[in-house]
């Protein structure tokens, strides 16, 4: 059992039972116009299928509206959402405050309630968890209210009041008469309420939307939702809290924590999903860090690298501490990260092998939990790069979308060789401040035939659908050229120095080049043939006929030459 609401009395039944049958969980009594404030939580029986569908279904609008990083009012104008997709799936999901015809009122909010109440469950574990949830959350409930026709909103917020949740009362003719002219904000014959001063949001004061006179403020009418809003994210961030303290009471049903850990791992845009390797698709290491550098590597990450190179100086605190966990979830292992980190920081002025001991070495152990709180540090989700305080001067951290201007981030997307088609797509989505989108662009742009879809939530996440995509192509590639063989055919010692490139970390080679390995077999040489005649047609490899020809290579590029050193090992290198 578990309390929710600000009475300890309430609570919520978890006793989950096997799928088709009933699941008691806790409903909310009066509701507002399909609003909730969610202070109890709901009662009656719902299956465990029932119970994963209303969660998931809230979980997808929830991303979405992380994904378009607006602020709330930029959603809705004039009661109607601006942003379709968000529109879309607030109406299949049942979240539109319009009860759905066929579908009784009291279902509708019963459903609500129990998406609500089962992701504040699964979303309570973490720090970052919970802010997202509030969030997100936050700018749900501001939209849903937005929406309602006035004739539903004015009773709402009249219910509001007379029930105690928002301290106002109207203001007389003579105040609001004289209050009217004290600020820009007001409609001519617009209603004033007055409120206490310390429930007046702060930015409302410093915008100068409100007036203020004898402690208290008069609000207009139109500002009332915005404290609304307001006073249920700060509520909903209290429940949170208690949600949290007793949650290990709801982990003791195995079942019920199987169901929310599932439900929190769906949620992959604030990194829990990507804290572990164990779904890498090609680890990164420092051999082959330059080659995923530009290929799968985002461009927040890229922008960061880049700059300490180019200006020859060590990132910043806010900088380092985004791009290290980045490159251990990535795949680094920790001495590779050392000799990473050494050898980047080693082409800074002022830095050398002393310097790196006293001032970075404890910050890398940090991250592979060495040192400190002895827990290994998750990397930023693109929300939390979005959400960095801006870059000074020296500094360079965060997302290139948002921080950069439209000529400085043309000026970057030239450098990395993005089609100008593409840098206009990304420019516009820039405009719109759909940041995410302008990443799901650079992701389409660079990635030839995906469509963008998974990429948009997580700096992870991009790499290793990158990494996937590239991973899919070689195996369409093999498919199509049986008769060659690819790196991946290869045993593991049979490996020169010339595919560092290919992908292929230091630590997986056993045999070095030259130490005796075996020769070329029948299908390398069928494939040098191949490679040879069409060098001696004046041709390339891989011609327009469409065949896959691999680019052959030697650990001394002897093949280039047209020698074939038979005490060498041979490597296929191609691109698809």
């Amino acid at each position: 059992m578990i309390g929710f609401g600000s009475k300890p009395s309430r609570e919520l039944a978890l006793e989950v039972r096997s799928p088709g049958k009933r699941t008691s969980i806790a409903v909310e009594g009066k509701e507002h116009h399909g609003l909730s404030l969610y202070n109890d939580p709901p009662d009656g029986e719902v299956t465990t299928e029932d119970l994963v569908q209303l969660a998931v279904g809230r979980l997808t609008v929830l991303q979405l509206l992380d994904r378009f990083d607006q602020p709330a009012p930029k959603y809705v104008s004039e009661g109607r959402i601006l942003v379709d997709p968000v529109r879309d799936a607030m109406q299949k999901h049942g979240l539109l405050p319009e009860f759905a015809p066929g579908l009784p009122e009291a279902e509708y909010r019963r459903r609500d309630a129990i998406s609500h109440f089962i992701l504040r469950l699964a979303l309570c574990k973490t720090r970052d968890l919970r802010e997202w949830f509030v969030k997100q959350e936050h700018k749900l409930f501001y939209i849903r209210m937005e929406v309602l026709r006035p004739e539903v909103r004015e009773p709402f917020l009249a219910e509001l009041r007379e029930s105690g949740y928002m301290t106002c009362t109207p203001a007389g003719l003579g105040e609001a008469e004289d209050v009217a002219s004290r600020t820009p904000y007001c409609v001519p014959g617009e209603p004033f309420f007055k409120i206490p001063f310390t429930e007046v949001p702060p930015n409302m004061l410093s915008r100068r939307q409100v007036v203020l006179k004898a402690g208290k403020a008069f609000v207009p009418r139109r500002q009332l939702s915005q404290i609304v809003v307001n006073k249920f994210r700060d509520s909903l961030r209290e429940k949170l809290t208690v949600a949290f303290n007793g949650l290990p009471k709801v982990l003791r049903d195995n079942r019920m924590g199987e169901l929310l850990t599932r439900l929190s791992m769906l949620n992959n845009v604030v990194g829990p999903s990507y804290s572990a390797k164990d779904s890498l698709v090609e680890r990164m290491c420092p051999e082959n860090f330059d080659m995923l550098l530009a290929r799968s590597v985002p461009p927040c990450m890229r922008m960061m690298v880049d700059h300490q190179r180019d200006a020859r100086a060590h990132l910043k605190h806010q900088g380092r501490l985004a791009l290290r966990p980045f490159l251990r979830v990535a795949g680094m292992e920790f001495q590779e990260s050392m000799r990473w980190w050494r050898a980047e920081l080693g082409r800074c002025k002022g830095i050398n092998g002393e310097v790196f001991e006293k001032n970075y070495k404890y910050d890398i152990e940090h991250t592979y939990a060495g040192k400190g709180h002895m827990k290994l540090q998750n990397p930023y989700s693109c929300s939390g790069m979005l959400n960095l305080p801006p870059p000074s001067a020296g500094q360079c951290h965060g997302c290139p979308f948002k921080i950069l201007d439209q000529p400085s981030l043309r000026k970057l997307m030239m450098k990395w060789k993005i089609p100008a088609p593409a840098v206009e797509a990304m420019i516009g989505r820039v405009q719109g401040n759909h940041h995410q989108l302008a990443c799901v662009e650079y992701f389409k742009a660079t990635h030839q035939g995906h469509d963008g879809d998974g990429v948009g939530n997580h700096p992870n996440q991009f790499f290793n659908q990158s990494c996937q995509h590239y991973k899919d192509q070689a195996e369409k590639a093999k498919a199509a050229s049986p008769a060659l063989r690819t790196p991946a055919d290869y045993p593991i010692g049979s490996v020169s120095p010339a595919s560092a490139g290919s992908g292929l970390c230091s630590s997986d080679r056993e045999t070095p080049c030259g130490s005796g390995a075996p020769t070329a077999t029948p299908r390398e040489e069928q494939a040098r043939r191949a490679w040879e005649g069409a060098r001696q047609e004046g041709g390339e490899p891989g011609g327009d006929d469409g065949v896959w020809i691999p680019e052959l290579v030697s650990c001394d590029n002897q093949f280039r030459s047209g020698a074939f050193d038979s005490g060498s090992t041979v490597t296929i290198v191609g691109d698809a």
